[in-house]
């Protein structure tokens, strides 16, 4: 829902950041729109358990501690939970409002850029501290191809191409 004569986040009144699937990132339009203090409809991801966030069917406590910073879209009943949650905050300003103050609360713990390097400082060190790893490619990576491709060509009477072989 937009108000009138305002423009971006700050003319929103309520903001979906649904994503999937997610490689186990953070939405940056979702700090945005926590930064804003708008509340925020996100999806329910398994690598965020930490994040307090309510279940839109029931607006009950689903996830961390604290208060919910977001309404969390759990994906096997998206259609239900986002009906349900554009319902709520649609007609519930003061739903809106407690979500967004609190998620521009977390944010402002969590997700500054300010707070997430000094994050950096310990994680940093800790990874400095261990041996490096030692990575384990798979032998396919290994081979150059030209093996398999022979093989591939052989039935036909056709050799691998000069441009193709290895060295």
């Amino acid at each position: 829902v937009c108000r009138r004569g305002q423009v971006g986040l700050q003319a929103m009144d309520a903001c979906a950041c649904l994503r999937w699937p997610s490689n186990g990132e953070t939405s940056a339009s979702w700090w945005r729109a926590m930064a804003a203090g708008r509340a925020t409809l996100i999806t329910d991801l398994p690598h965020q358990p930490e994040i307090p966030v309510l279940d839109p069917r029931s607006w009950r406590m689903v996830g961390g501690t604290g208060p919910a910073v977001a309404a969390a879209v759990p994906i096997l009943d998206e259609h239900t939970a986002i009906v349900a949650a554009l319902r709520r905050l649609a007609l519930d300003r003061a739903a809106r409002e407690t979500l967004g103050t609190a998620a521009r609360s977390y944010w402002r713990a969590h997700h500054t850029l300010d707070a997430m390097a000094e994050a950096y400082v310990p994680l940093m060190a800790r990874a400095a501290a261990r041996p490096a790893p030692h990575a384990m490619r798979p032998a396919h990576l290994d081979e150059a191809g030209d093996e398999r491709l022979r093989t591939l060509l052989a039935p036909f009477g056709l050799a691998v191409p000069a441009s193709v072989a290895a060295e």
